[in-house]
């Protein structure tokens, strides 16, 4: 209680307890007028005594993301989501979360992925970012944003995605820089535009094929059941 709280808070609290419960049988020497800790008590240890707010442990020497409302610190960053939940509410009103709409599964949610990173960030993975479990969570994370305007805490899972991907791919764990090759659809979907430029000129090649198809399939991770769209003749405008 001393470290949340000042010296006259904690004498009001004292003395509201003292007019309830006169003979101090509820909580005795723990909320109010606490008992002296583990470490200010010669001989005695105190259960409370390895109890302290939960603070990252993992510094990225070479982030590549400014995380600008967080003193450019990724772990304060994925420590704003506190679980309230808004994401994997029944009935949401905003965008968020798609993939957690789609699957109903926590680890697909907002809540769920912010998690994973907190774990990653705190020490608890041992391999961090890089940990197999987190590129799991982030898999089907669209980086749509919806988490940007719809989550309360601000949490802004797009920008951690982009952030867990640099530093497993592009650095090492002494933050230096690294080629380290991604998986394929990662250069399919993200150099989309360019691929859209290249191929929409040559919309009325056969796209129907059975060897163009598979070409398709294998470049971007996709699935056999799920068809490809065609390419529209110019780029939309305004």
């Amino acid at each position: 209680m001393p470290t949340m709280y000042e010296a006259e808070s904690l004498d009001l609290f004292a003395q509201a307890k003292e007019i309830c419960d006169p003979q101090n049988l509820l909580n005795p020497g723990i909320i109010a007028s606490p008992e002296p800790r583990g470490s200010e008590r010669v001989g005695i240890a105190s259960p409370f005594e390895s109890l302290k707010p939960t603070q990252p442990k993992v510094s990225l020497p070479f982030p590549g993301m400014r995380m600008t409302h967080d003193a450019g610190d990724l772990g304060a960053a994925v420590h704003r989501c506190s679980g309230v939940g808004r994401c994997v509410a029944p009935k949401a009103a905003g965008v968020m979360c798609p993939s957690y709409m789609a699957t109903r599964e926590e680890k697909d949610s907002t809540r769920g992925r912010g998690r994973i990173l907190q774990e990653a960030m705190d020490g608890s993975l041992v391999h961090g970012l890089a940990d197999p479990a987190v590129h799991e969570a982030l898999d089907l994370c669209l980086s749509c944003k919806g988490c940007a305007s719809d989550c309360p805490a601000g949490v802004d899972m797009a920008a951690y995605k982009a952030e867990a991907l640099h530093q497993t791919y592009d650095r090492d764990a002494e933050g230096r820089p690294k080629r380290r090759l991604r998986p394929r659809s990662h250069y399919a979907m993200g150099r989309l535009p360019q691929w859209a430029a290249l191929t929409a000129p040559r919309r009325r090649w056969p796209t129907s094929a059975c060897a163009f198809r598979r070409s398709q399939r294998w470049s971007s991770g996709r699935r056999a059941s799920i068809s490809g769209a065609g390419w529209q003749p110019s780029p939309a405008g305004r």
